[in-house]
Formats: C-alpha cells, structure tokens, sequence
C-alpha cells in the first residue's frame, strides 16, 4: 500500500509531542505552507518545501539524547479488523526507514530550542530563520 498526499495548509499542526513521546525533538508547532506524504507506507518520505511555523511555535531539539530510531512515533497506521474494530497496525523493530525533510521559515514569534549538553549548555533563540533545515534519513541520522 502506497500514499501520495499534497497538502496545502494554513493552520496545521506539523507537530505535537512531549518529550516523554520521543526524546529527541519534541514541541508544539503549527505551520502555513506545503507538506508532501509519499512513498510505501513502510517507507515513507515526508518533505515540508516552503512551510512557514507559526507564531507561538516552539521546538526542541535534544542532541545529547539517547534514544535510538526504534522509539520514533511520529506516525501510526491503523487497521480494521475482520469484527469491524480498528486497532493499531503492529509494528515491526525495523528502525525509522522514514525521509523526513523540514525546511522551515521561522519567525521572531517563534521559539527554538537546542539541548547540546551539560558541558557545552543549551542554547534557546526566539528569532527569525529562512530557512531551518532538519533532516532523517531512513536510517535515522540527523542532519
């Protein structure tokens, strides 16, 4: 099963996670702009070519976390079953084998934090950025 999905949204939450969710890069942010799903659904490419966060958007980043591509959530499949009910798809241990490619337009409303660690300190900018590029591959390297 595949998924071939253009959206062109004004007000949509690209992102809506705690920390406990995934330790990594959690926050709260709303976007303007394009958002592109397409691929298998156990590979998917997600890319955000001109999106736009919203004011009062906040990210962090966590690049002393240990967490492993393993506890990545960001999407969930549901299926039906043969009594009608739907449930969580399972999910097979395979890593992220996900492309996730964000290209951001920042503005002085929005918040953006970067935990680097105890011995260097985190850093914390509210300001304007165009672009902020953050991207996984499907091995789950961050760039």
């Amino acid at each position: 099963m595949g998924v071939s999905l253009v959206m062109r949204a004004d007000n949509l939450l690209m992102l809506n996670t705690t920390q406990k969710d995934y330790d990594l890069f959690w926050g709260r942010v709303y976007g303007q702009g394009d958002l592109y799903v397409d691929g298998p659904v156990s590979g998917l490419s997600i890319t955000t070519p001109n999106m736009k966060a919203l004011n009062g958007s906040t990210f962090t980043f966590n690049s002393s976390s240990t967490s492993n591509v393993e506890e990545f959530k960001m999407l969930r499949f549901l299926k039906e079953g043969k009594d009608g009910l739907v449930t969580l798809e399972d999910k097979k241990k395979t890593g992220a084998n996900m492309n996730v490619d964000f290209s951001l337009s920042v503005d002085k409303g929005t918040t953006v934090n970067v935990l680097v660690g105890d011995d260097v300190g985190n850093i914390t900018v509210k300001g304007s950025a165009d672009p902020l590029k953050f991207h996984m591959n499907r091995q789950g390297i961050l760039q």
